[in-house]
């Protein structure tokens, strides 16, 4: 492959590299890959609850707000609260939760009586409920390793598919399933900011729908069939850390059997109206069942389209359950890329371009059983080429195939090894 300039296109036509090469294509080798704080990193092992490897940084850090250091068995609060209408929670609490001296007990009656655009605080220990936003309320914890809320019970029975047995492996795309999967679900055209906490148990952790949320410094922990699921609003998330998702179902549609367990998956539908952007940034995925993050809208620059924006990503273990994975899947949605490091992944691809439109730099692709370390093919529409502008990119330790895979008739390719 040839590194960009103005007028290049990728080279080969073929399925690989191989067949361009076979093909008598010329292929020029570029100097290294100018790879910043990804070069010679690898992200640390075993950090400590509530802290994250970051990208360039060789020892763990805290998701966003450090835990305190205080005596076991103490209670503590949010060093600074927000602004605004308040109301405060704590485990075991029976207060009005007008003050830190007189907690209420459940998160959930709490966001049901502060006012619009009020924030419920939370102290440190485990909230064993499943919550529901329906409107403009915030939550803000203590720190992601101290402030937890677990579910209440694993995922309703009322999902399984009548399949005239009762293996619980399967289940139907039924609303009343969806409505009630959940352990924290943020729903409607409202605004909500989530902060220092951490979300885990039998549930879906996070389901927002028509929401824009802004997350900071949330730990989703060993949940079942997603760890963070968006659809139709936007994220902007930052210091977000998602690990341990399992496959609790398997769906067959249109014949394919289907696992879910993706860390992070981000909808979008067309929008007449909104111009729709989701970042990420400071994100670690560890060890999810199928995808690590998987990103869908459509192509870039219709009104109305979602747009992705994605800078120091760590994708690690993608695809630990049969079906396999990705680290990063996008698919009709447009995305710029800074800071990406994929590892570990077994499955389809470390990254899979379908139908999108990619751009960015910094990209290491390594240490992966899978097809294929970056997989680039068109949509499921005539129109859906693929688009894929990356420098700086380097892929290697790909085994049994090959790094690249594609481009189909109508793919467009530029890259920098």
């Amino acid at each position: 492959a040839r590194a960009p300039d103005a007028d290049s296109r990728l080279v080969p036509p073929g399925p690989d590299p191989e067949a361009a090469m076979a093909a008598g294509v010329e292929v020029a080798l570029p100097a290294a890959p100018a790879l910043g704080l990804l070069e010679d990193w690898s992200p640390p092992e075993d950090c400590a609850p509530g802290k994250m490897p970051v990208v360039g940084q060789n020892e763990c850090q805290w998701l966003a707000t450090p835990c305190p250091d205080s005596p076991e068995g103490t209670t503590a609060w949010p060093a600074d609260l927000p602004e605004g209408a308040l109301r405060f929670v704590s485990p075991g609490g029976t207060g009005d939760g007008l003050t830190k001296h007189t907690p209420m007990g459940s998160i959930q009656l709490a966001v049901n009586a502060v006012p619009a655009g009020g924030t419920v605080v939370l102290s440190t220990g485990r909230f064993v409920e499943n919550v529901a936003i329906h409107r403009e309320v915030n939550l803000q914890g203590v720190c992601a390793r101290d402030t937890i809320l677990e579910a209440d019970g694993a995922i309703p029975a009322v999902a399984w598919d009548d399949l005239g047995d009762d293996d619980p492996t399967t289940h139907s795309w039924d609303a009343e399933f969806w409505a009630d999967a959940y352990v924290l679900l943020l729903a409607g055209p409202s605004t909500s900011a989530i902060a220092d906490l951490q979300v885990t148990g039998d549930r879906i952790g996070i389901l927002a729908t028509q929401h824009a949320l802004e997350v900071r410094g949330v730990w989703i922990k060993e949940t079942k069939i997603s760890g963070f699921n968006a659809y139709v609003g936007s994220l902007h998330a930052e210091g977000l850390a998602v690990t341990g998702i399992r496959s609790s179902h398997v769906h067959a549609e249109a014949g394919s059997p289907y696992a879910y367990g993706e860390g992070i998956m981000l909808e979008q539908v067309p929008d007449p109206v909104v111009q729709r952007t989701s970042s990420l940034r400071r994100v670690w995925i560890h060890n999810t069942g199928t995808d690590g993050l998987q990103l869908f809208g459509s192509r870039d620059g219709t009104p109305g389209m979602l747009q992705y924006s994605l800078e120091d990503i760590v994708s690690e273990g993608a695809g630990q359950d049969a079906y396999g994975g990705t680290g990063l899947a996008i698919g009709r949605g447009s995305a710029q890329l800074a800071r990406l490091y994929i590892r570990n992944v077994r499955g389809d691809a470390g990254l899979r371009c379908h139908g999108c439109t990619l751009t960015g730099a910094q990209v290491v692709i390594q240490d992966s059983t899978a097809v294929s370390g970056l997989h680039v093919h068109d949509g499921d529409n005539a129109d859906e080429g693929a688009s894929v502008s990356l420098s700086d990119v380097r892929i290697q330790d790909i085994s049994p195939a090959t790094a690249l895979r594609g481009p189909l008739e109508g793919d467009t390719l530029k890259f920098g090894f």
